[in-house]
């Protein structure tokens, strides 16, 4: 599917390149305007937004979009060492301040502790 999506992007760009002739100039970037100019930082934060809106989930700032993957594929049994990979993080920055516990997270380690000490747990809802 990425694949598929950036063949159809290089296309378009290809199309561009043609169209604006010589007021094309290549930054040799992927993400790009018409005439092949890089996009500004700002673009990136106000597009993640318009594409949450689309999409119709909450809106978080594109920097939070780090936080949010990590704890995602912490919780979903991702090594340490393939997440920091994934972000560009040693291990420990990435555990230190991109992966955050969720509510769910703590029952399942609730739901574990009981087990093993025969007690029940606050994250259980049995307050």
């Amino acid at each position: 599917m990425l694949t598929a999506a950036l063949r159809e992007l290089r296309k378009r760009q290809a199309a561009e390149r043609l169209a604006a002739g010589q007021a094309y100039q290549s930054s040799g970037y992927v993400v790009c305007d018409e005439l092949g100019t890089a996009a500004s930082p700002e673009w990136f934060s106000d597009e993640f937004c318009r594409v949450a809106a689309r999409a119709g989930v909450p809106r978080i700032r594109l920097h939070d979009g780090r936080h949010t993957v990590n704890s995602l594929m912490a919780a979903a049994g991702v090594p340490p060492h393939i997440r920091a990979a994934w972000c560009g993080h040693t291990e420990a920055v990435n555990e230190r301040t991109y992966t955050h516990s969720r509510p769910e997270d703590l029952a399942i380690a609730g739901s574990a502790l009981s087990r093993i000490c025969g007690v029940k747990s606050r994250y259980l809802g049995d307050r």
